[in-house]
C-alpha cells in the first residue's frame, strides 16, 4: 500500500485511531505527546501502519487550552 494522506486525514486517523481507504485500513500504533506544551503552536507525532509497514505523520494546531484549538490543514500530510 502506497500512503498518502491529506492533513485532513490524518487527523481523523488520530481521533478514531483507524481510517479505512480504498487500498486497505490504517490503525495508530503509537501516539506521542503535543509538543510545545502551553505555546500557541503545537505538534504531535503519530505512529501508524498499513498491517506490513509503519508510517510516521506530524499534526499541528495552534490557539491556547483557554480558547480553542486550530488544527492546520496544509494539504498534504508528511508521511515518512
Amino acid at each position: 500500500m502506497n500512503v498518502k494522506l491529506t492533513q485532513k486525514q490524518l487527523i481523523e486517523l488520530r481521533r478514531y485511531e483507524e481510517l479505512e481507504l480504498p487500498d486497505g485500513k490504517l490503525t495508530v500504533v503509537e501516539e506521542g505527546e503535543w509538543d510545545g506544551a502551553g505555546e500557541k503552536y503545537q505538534t504531535l507525532e503519530l505512529i501508524f501502519t498499513d498491517g506490513e509497514r509503519f508510517f510516521r505523520g506530524t499534526i499541528t494546531r495552534s490557539g491556547s487550552y483557554f480558547s480553542d484549538w486550530s488544527y492546520d490543514d496544509y494539504g498534504g500530510a508528511d508521511i515518512t
